[in-house]
C-alpha cells in the first residue's frame, strides 16, 4: 500500500513538472509565428510602397516572399491576389483569395476584393452576391451599397433582366 501511494506522488510531481512546461512551450511557438508575421508584414509594407509606384510586378514579388514567410498570413495573400488582378491573371488572384479566407474567413476586405473581381470580369450576379454578403457582415457599409447601385445599373444598362436587391 505505502508503494503505491509513493509512485502516485512521483508521476504526479512529473506531470506538474510537465504542465508547467506546456505554457513555456506554447510561447515559443506563438512567439516564432508572430516574429515571422512580423517580417512578413514589413516585406508587405515594401510591397505597397512598390505597389503605389505602381511597381506592380516588383509588389507582386515582395508580397510572394512574405507569403512564403508566413504561409497563414491572410493579409499578405489577400494582397497577393490584388497584385494578380491587377496583372491580369484572376485564375491566381482568386486562388489566393480563398487561401486567404481559409485561414480568416470573415476577412472583410478579401471579401470585398473578391467581390471587385467579379465586378471587373463582368460577372455582375456573382459581384452583387458578394457585395450583398458584405452588408450583412458589416452593416449598411457605405462602399458595398455604393457598388450595389453600381452594379444594378451596369445591368440594367447591358440588358441583363431581373433585380437583385440589398
Amino acid at each position: 500500500m505505502w508503494m503505491s501511494t509513493t509512485r502516485k506522488r512521483k508521476w504526479k510531481g512529473r506531470w506538474v513538472a510537465v504542465l508547467c512546461l506546456v505554457p513555456t512551450i506554447t510561447y515559443f511557438i506563438t512567439y516564432r509565428h508572430h516574429k515571422t508575421q512580423g517580417q512578413a508584414l514589413e516585406i508587405v509594407g515594401v510591397g505597397q510602397e512598390l505597389e503605389a509606384k505602381r511597381d506592380i510586378q516588383g509588389a507582386l514579388e515582395k508580397y510572394r516572399t512574405a507569403v512564403k514567410i508566413s504561409p497563414r498570413f491572410p493579409y499578405g495573400l489577400a494582397l497577393l491576389g490584388k497584385a494578380y488582378h491587377q496583372l491580369g491573371e484572376n485564375d491566381k488572384a482568386i486562388e489566393s483569395y480563398r487561401q486567404a479566407l481559409t485561414f480568416s474567413p470573415r476577412h472583410f476586405w478579401v471579401h470585398y476584393l473578391i467581390g471587385q473581381l467579379y465586378r471587373d470580369q463582368g460577372r455582375y450576379q456573382d459581384a452583387i452576391a458578394k457585395f450583398n454578403e458584405l452588408i450583412t457582415m458589416k452593416d449598411n457599409w457605405y462602399e458595398s451599397n455604393r457598388i450595389l447601385g453600381y452594379l444594378e445599373y451596369q445591368k440594367l444598362a447591358y440588358g441583363e433582366l431581373g433585380h437583385c436587391y440589398a
